[in-house]
């Protein structure tokens, strides 16, 4: 069953004709306060007034009054179907508040569709940009959590690090030979001056190894 609005949009005519065809006979039944009118039964009345010249020409296109029977008559998902109402020229309205259906005419639906929608396209183009809205969230999610950070960042605080370290460990060789004994010879001072400052010399040599191999393995993760 049509109601009002919905006959006139299916006919392509106006209100006003429609209530000059009631007058005529058009015929209807009424439902609460609103007139409804059998698809079937207007095309045959049409006809008989030779208002329309042919069956084809009479018959009221399929209307579909929700967004799931839209859906399923169009065999797509109502999510598709909610993309398309966002596109210039849909021929379909969706229900709105204080108005009991919607109103999509499938055949023109269909017409639209085949100018305007690559289907397979479409699909394969609204998948990607759900993978890449996934991953974006997924790397904000990381990075909120800290495990992902800025890889100039990285090298910064590895900079600042190794300078923190090295300011600490300079000092080491004099802090060794102050607590040697006060009988310990010059020669043996020295040595182990010359031993503290080569362990330290390798401990900076491995820090700075360390530093570089990670910055070698940010620019192979980039490429």
């Amino acid at each position: 069953m049509l109601g009002f609005d919905e006959l006139a949009k299916a006919l392509g005519v106006s209100r006003r004709q429609i209530t000059a065809w009631i007058k005529e006979g058009l015929p209807h039944s009424v439902q609460g306060r609103r007139k409804m009118f059998a698809p079937a039964e207007v095309a045959q009345w049409l006809r008989q007034k030779g208002y329309a010249e042919t069956e084809e020409e009479a018959k009221p296109e399929t209307i579909a009054s929700t967004k799931e029977e839209a859906a399923r008559l169009l065999g797509v998902s109502t999510r598709t179907l909610s993309d398309w109402q966002k596109q210039p020229g849909f021929p379909g309205e969706p229900g709105r508040p204080g108005r009991r259906v919607a109103y999509y005419p499938i055949e023109r639906i269909q017409q639209w569709r085949e100018t305007n929608v690559d289907d397979e396209g479409d699909s394969t183009v609204r998948q990607e940009i759900e993978r890449l809205k996934l991953l974006e969230k997924q790397i904000e999610l990381e990075k909120l959590v800290g495990t992902i950070v800025d890889a100039e960042e990285v090298d910064r605080f590895l900079q600042r690090v190794v300078a923190t370290a090295k300011s600490m460990l300079d000092s080491l060789p004099d802090k060794v030979v102050a607590v040697l004994p006060a009988k310990t010879t010059e020669t043996t001072r020295r040595a182990v001056r010359a031993a503290v400052e080569s362990d330290l010399r390798e401990v900076f040599s491995v820090l700075g190894e360390l530093i570089e191999g990670d910055r070698d393995d940010e620019v192979d993760g980039a490429n």
